[in-house]
């Protein structure tokens, strides 16, 4: 549901079903014909905010849609909507986003924070994107926490460039595209929760597509290829479809 008393401000809210456990997914089970759990059935506010539109910058507070710019999930899946204040300010060639935000942990605590800024330039056919991202854990998150493989408790300082190149092939919209992300945070053994390595911190993801879904009965073909190390995305808040 979205409001818009003007041009300027916009106040909106949304509902969505999943586990209260989970922050990445809205999906149920409902029906296992294996005789297996159909999961739990719980409806939550995932989003609530309100945002207020200048001619060249935006604004928003509250419970939002993650606002930086990416082509996919495996650094940051859209379901998790974080909690705080995120600034934009745009021109015809670039965009810049900077954000600060509580972390979800599950759909009704929160455990951990984001500060975060990126610089996107846009050109003819290619865009380009240069992100820092400091996640903070929280040192005081109980051993029940639903956020998996210590990440509750674990920082993640993280740099990420985006490139992607977009042209026409016969009549069809033709793109391709890189990311490559890297985490400056050092862990010990111990901050790794005994996994093999604990210098595992980089991950890439290339991709690229033919088509387009924009207009009825269009066709969109693609391909992806990811690998992503055990800490170059905290992947409580990342992906969840993908094997790693």
């Amino acid at each position: 549901m979205t409001f818009k008393p003007d041009d300027a401000w916009e106040v909106g809210a949304r509902l969505r079903t999943g586990s209260d456990d989970s922050q990445q997914s809205p999906h149920i089970t409902v029906a296992d014909f294996q005789g297996n759990p159909t999961g739990d059935t719980d409806i939550n506010l995932d989003k609530w905010y309100a945002q207020y539109h200048l001619e060249n910058a935006s604004f928003w507070v509250g419970r939002n849609t993650y606002p930086f710019w990416k082509r996919h999930d495996v650094f940051w899946t859209d379901d998790v909507t974080p909690i705080g204040v995120a600034v934009k300010t745009h021109g015809n060639e670039y965009q810049f986003v900077a954000g600060v935000f509580r972390l979800p942990e599950g759909m009704h605590d929160l455990a951990g924070r984001l500060a975060g800024a990126q610089i996107t330039k846009f050109a003819s056919s290619w865009t380009a994107a240069f992100g820092l991202y400091d996640l903070q854990g929280d040192e005081h998150s109980s051993p029940e926490t639903v956020l998996l493989q210590g990440n509750a408790t674990r920082d993640y300082r993280l740099a990420q460039i985006n490139l992607r190149h977009e042209w026409n092939w016969r009549n069809h919209l033709l793109s391709a595209g890189f990311d490559f992300t890297h985490n400056f945070s050092d862990y010990d053994q111990d901050d790794a929760l005994g996994y093999e390595r604990s210098d595992a911190r980089d991950g890439y993801v290339v991709y690229g597509s033919l088509g387009s879904t924009q207009e009825p009965g269009n066709w969109l073909l693609g391909y992806y290829y990811a690998h992503i190390e055990q800490f170059a995305v905290d992947n409580s808040f990342s992906q969840d479809d993908w094997m790693r």
